[in-house]
């Protein structure tokens, strides 16, 4: 007499537990994969050239422009949240950054050089006076209840 082993079905559960052992490892493979050509490429890349320095002339313009427009920044951001300083100085902030990336771009300089001539800026008129102009503090944050 042969012994003929006796077959019992799978349950559904038996049969995706199964699925997921047998198609685990090349996820994971995949992946690996994935990223160890993600970190070749990226230790085999050209860093970026550094860019020219700005002229003199150019920062001094961007410098003045930037303080030209800070009172009427300011203006619109204490009518867009009156009684709430953090956001002013918030709102203040985001069209700050928004003009000096046009500048940036007008001029064919990098943001960072335009950010560098206006904290340079910044940081001479606090050493020169008590209340410097533009302002350089920042409010305490004090969420609202209610967004």
């Amino acid at each position: 007499m042969r012994y003929s082993p006796r077959v019992t079905p799978m349950t559904g559960s038996q049969l995706l537990r199964a699925l997921d052992r047998a198609t685990s490892r090349p996820c994971w493979l995949a992946f690996g994969a994935f990223v160890s050509v993600a970190l070749g490429k990226a230790a085999l890349a050209e860093p970026l050239p550094a860019p020219a320095p700005a002229p003199q002339p150019v920062l001094d313009s961007v410098v003045k422009v930037m303080a030209a427009q800070e009172q009427s920044f300011r203006q619109r951001a204490e009518r867009n949240f009156p009684g709430d300083a953090w956001s002013q100085d918030d709102d203040f902030h985001a069209h700050e950054q928004q003009l000096a990336r046009r500048l940036a771009q007008q001029h064919g300089i990098s943001l960072g050089q335009v950010l560098r001539a206006w904290d340079d800026e910044l940081r001479r008129l606090s050493r020169s006076g008590p209340d410097p102009k533009p302002r350089n503090s920042v409010p305490p944050c004090r969420p609202r209840p209610v967004y």
